[in-house]
């Protein structure tokens, strides 16, 4: 049988148990990105991950699931993406909760800086040790986090625009100026130089065309200027 078929089979008999444990749409998310699966989760599956923490009715859950395939010592799969999450949702998670949440449970990161996985007699886990300290040192330096996290949320506004929830940083000011309902499109003047022509026919041309365009104005209705609508800080 072939890896695509296993892969395939393992797929449909995860659908079938989350059926039947009857999880929740964020529980189901978060299963899925800490699976098995030897590809990694895609970043719009993490985004949605980080999402669901920022909300109290399934937050609990959800947290819980990511601490027990922390400590699935036998999947080392599990870890390894669990951990994934976890520093994707330490930069980007909206609510201050998680990051709270993820200190008190220093303890569990620490352990798995002595995790190993033996394969065929080799040992596999340097990658979870390497995330697992990676995660130490982001939660231990309050500055580094706090930058990485303003780093996360410019690109944030870069890519979806400023609105309600997100963080306040110093630098707000800016990504406000910079957002695209702040841009006032003025419209561009013609030109008032007047083009040569060798026949002399140029200020003849020009001051009946200016006269036509005044009698046309003069019946038209005002123009209303623009407005700009302000976006919510």
């Amino acid at each position: 049988m072939s890896s695509t078929v296993k892969h395939r089979l393992r797929r449909l008999m995860r659908t079938a148990k989350h059926a039947v444990k009857d999880y929740s749409a964020a529980e189901r998310n978060v299963l899925q990105a800490t699976s098995n699966d030897p590809w990694p989760a895609p970043s719009s599956l993490l985004a949605v991950v980080c999402l669901s923490l920022d909300d109290p009715g399934v937050y609990d859950p959800v947290l819980m699931i990511v601490l027990r395939r922390l400590q699935d010592r036998r999947q080392m799969t599990h870890i390894k993406k669990s951990l994934i999450v976890v520093e994707y949702c330490l930069r980007h998670c909206r609510s201050a909760r998680f990051i709270q949440d993820m200190r008190v449970r220093l303890h569990v990161f620490r352990s798995l800086t002595a995790y190993r996985y033996l394969l065929h007699g080799q040992d596999k886990g340097n990658e979870v040790r390497q995330a697992a300290d990676a995660i130490i040192d982001l939660l231990n330096d309050d500055l580094r986090l706090q930058t990485e996290r303003a780093v996360a949320q410019r690109t944030r506004v870069r890519i979806q625009g400023y609105g309600p929830g997100c963080l306040p940083y110093t630098d707000a000011d800016a990504m406000i100026r910079s957002h695209p309902a702040h841009i006032a499109f003025a419209p561009s003047s013609p030109s008032t130089a007047p083009s040569s022509s060798p026949s002399g026919q140029s200020s003849s041309s020009s001051s009946s065309s200016s006269e036509s365009a005044t009698s046309a104005s003069e019946g038209a209705a005002p123009v209303q200027p623009l407005a700009v609508v302000p976006v919510g800080p």
